[in-house]
């Protein structure tokens, strides 16, 4: 890090600076609460459009298999919304209609597939099913007009907003807030960061300096800010290279600010706020919808899974302890999301005496310290089981970059000495499996570019995630275990 970026402190009164941390714990990302509310609203109208439809065109009383098809369809296209909730930072409402109704179309035939396997859509009303999957195209097309509508007039109205801090300190920072609040009322600026004390406090309460980069990370954090706006001149690259990398493991935007006359080539990706502009440095992969659904799916899979696998899970504890002495599970520290430590469960598979908590050394084929049972427990990947536990708790994802030990090293060097952006992959929960190891780039890292490949497969799948990458990546590790 450069020492443009090293020593932040607070510009503001301390008062002051109490306040606003105070408010910022009050504020609500209103603009994803608006897209949730929506989606509710949309989910319980077509819920209860599929019970009044059965009620009208079949006789007798519902039964409990409409209600539970009637979920099941409602439920998947809900699935679909918030895995598939747009990366953009706008004042159009992300509602698409198109994309919307395609959805539809999946989840409906998603049930009709799922009877098919059943082999119970002869128990339903034909009828009622076409009526159901045309009625929902209607309801779904009504909502989302409405709710774009009111949307763009709460944007309008700065009663919605995306929460923004800028990096800056000058008089032409100043500017670009008042650019901002004319131009821009999708965003709302939390706070400004500047490391000079010299330097134009633009707002007088509102701008902070003193501490290390990593306080910096975490006040941002704590303000609650989902944009962090760069406000330096375009030939400085240098700079914003280092305040790019000091942002890059967390999961927001960071957008660099128009420089008028400057000129630059690195690709970046332009965002419009109105007649102002920005240039997209990193983009947040996962937004909070599409964070909460997968969070969800993923724990309602791993308790499925945990109750299914419970007598392996016997059976495994009893053949650990048996074979040598020591608990039956070994906790290491690991980094996920946004560079948080949690402990990983695995199955142990060394002596307890000779476990190695900081992976300071790495695993051979023929470790001596790999106990009887470890080894075939390894074999299979067994000893990554517990980590269901990981994934119900919320620190783990089924699908996402491996989560490393914290001192691990590839040849002599620690990965991030190795890989420039090696923390950019803690903007995703770490994965129980992912990209990298459906290609084969697993095991010991004897080799700097053993970690490079990996690094690269972990980005690439943070780039272009997806539903259905994450199921093909689950399929291929099923098949490479087997």
């Amino acid at each position: 890090m450069g020492d443009d970026v090293k020593n932040f402190a607070y510009l503001a009164p301390s008062s002051a600076n109490k306040k606003a941390r105070k408010s910022s714990a009050s504020l609500v990302h209103t603009q994803e609460g608006f897209l949730g509310l929506h989606l509710i609203a949309e989910l319980g109208v077509l819920f209860v459009t599929a019970i009044a439809l059965r009620l009208i065109l079949v006789e007798g009383p519902p039964e409990g298999r409409y209600f539970a098809t009637a979920g099941l369809t409602t439920s998947i296209y809900g699935v679909f919304i918030c895995l598939k909730t747009p990366n953009q930072i706008t004042d159009a409402a992300p509602l698409g209609l198109g994309q919307r109704l395609i959805y539809w179309y999946f989840a409906c035939i998603s049930t009709v597939f799922a009877g098919f396997l059943l082999k119970v859509n002869a128990e339903y009303s034909r009828l009622w099913a076409l009526s159901f999957g045309l009625s929902g195209i209607g309801v779904i097309g009504l909502l989302t007009v409405v709710a774009q509508s009111r949307f763009r007039a709460l944007v309008k109205d700065r009663v919605i907003a995306t929460r923004a801090m800028i990096y800056g300190g000058s008089a032409r920072t100043a500017n670009l807030i008042a650019a901002i609040k004319l131009e821009a009322p999708c965003l709302q600026i939390v706070g400004v960061v500047d490391e000079r004390a010299s330097r134009f406090d633009p707002t007088g309460t509102w701008c902070y300096r003193g501490q290390s980069c990593a306080a910096l990370t975490q006040h941002v954090k704590a303000m609650g800010a989902q944009v962090l706006l760069i406000d330096l001149p375009w030939s400085a690259q240098a700079r914003i290279a280092d305040i790019k990398a000091a942002f890059e493991g967390l999961n927001i935007d960071v957008l660099l600010a128009p420089d008028k006359g400057a000129f630059v080539e690195y690709g970046y990706q332009p965002i419009a706020f109105g007649n102002t502009t920005a240039l997209s440095l990193t983009g947040r992969p996962m937004r909070s919808l599409g964070l909460r659904a997968k969070s969800l799916c993923d724990r309602g899979a791993a308790a499925l899974a945990l109750l299914a696998l419970s007598p392996l899970f016997a059976v495994l504890a009893a053949a650990i302890k048996l074979d040598s002495p020591g608990p039956v599970f070994f906790k290491q520290r690991r980094l996920g999301l946004n560079n948080e430590e949690f402990y990983l469960l695995k199955f142990r598979s060394m002596h307890a005496a000779q476990s190695d908590l900081e992976a300071a050394k790495l695993t051979t084929r023929d470790d001596s310290r790999v106990t009887r049972v470890g080894h075939w427990i390894r074999r299979f990947s067994l000893d990554e089981l517990p980590q269901l536990l990981n994934i119900l708790k919320g620190d783990m994802s089924f699908v996402g970059p491996r989560p490393h030990a914290l001192s691990a090293k590839a040849g002599e060097r620690l990965y991030g000495d190795v890989v420039q952006r090696y923390a950019a992959r803690h903007r995703v929960l770490p994965g129980l499996t992912g990209l990298a190891q459906v290609r084969g780039f697993r095991g010991a890292t004897l080799d700097e570019s053993d970690i490079v490949k990996r690094v690269e497969s972990d980005l690439e799948y943070i780039r272009t995630r997806s539903f259905s990458l994450d199921i093909e990546i689950l399929v291929r590790t099923i098949l490479v275990v087997l």
